[in-house]
């Protein structure tokens, strides 16, 4: 069952730049201004969304090199290299700490660096999303790494619940729910359980599955 949240939690957590690029508009403000630093990370948006990591690697290089915030740049860099590849996440952590060093105050960076953490080392995984939390209380996806990052610590229900009340979207919104479902179906009540799992399902389709397997784990119905 922690794998199944694991990977819901996956497609609402990591941080990326990602936003809808016109990558026409894009390619003719650089032809104008090839200095013009926020049409190369739209490039990279529209070929990280599509997987083309090697362009988006590319194109966040050309941002770098115009750009006077080159933390952002290094802090994207480190998250095209762990979605290309989860075996580099020393390389990730790498740029990241990069980032930090240039921006000690650019709190996505230890977000991104607590994630590549959180599987394998608990300790640097929470001194790291602590350190953004305290930058910026108001992310809730923070809250839900953290949640993570102490699974099997009680007190993860406060930042489930702190995640849910900031949650920006229905897909990240189902996602904690179905974590904070859990730590209900694990710990009672029962049905708190059914309830954030139910509400999941509405909220977000693509998660029916997994509620539906959750449900019949726990023999909540």
């Amino acid at each position: 069952m922690k794998k199944l949240l694991c990977i819901a939690l996956f497609l609402s957590l990591f941080y990326c730049f990602a936003d809808t690029c016109d990558i026409k508009q894009a390619k003719k403000n650089i032809k104008a201004n090839y200095e013009d630093v926020e049409s190369y990370y739209c490039l990279a948006d529209y070929y990280f969304e599509r997987r083309k990591y090697d362009k988006a690697y590319n194109e966040v290089l050309n941002a770098e090199f115009y750009s006077k915030e080159k933390y952002k740049a290094n802090n994207y860099l480190g998250v095209i290299l762990s979605y290309k590849n989860r075996k580099m996440k020393n390389d990730s952590i790498y740029y990241y700490n990069l980032a930090i060093k240039e921006n000690p105050n650019y709190d996505k960076a230890y977000y991104n660096k607590a994630f590549e953490y959180f599987i394998w080392d608990n300790e640097s995984c929470l001194k790291n999303i602590n350190k953004a939390i305290e930058l910026n209380p108001n992310e809730g996806g923070y809250y839900s790494l953290r949640a993570f990052c102490k699974y099997k610590d009680k007190s993860r229900l406060d930042d489930l619940t702190k995640a849910i009340e900031l949650s920006k979207n229905n897909r990240s919104k189902a996602a904690v729910l179905l974590s904070r479902g859990d730590y209900y179906s694990e710990n009672g009540p029962k049905e708190l359980a059914l309830k954030d799992y139910k509400e999941a399902e509405k909220l977000e389709k693509m998660f029916k599955k997994i509620v539906k397997n959750a449900i019949k784990l726990h023999q909540l119905e």
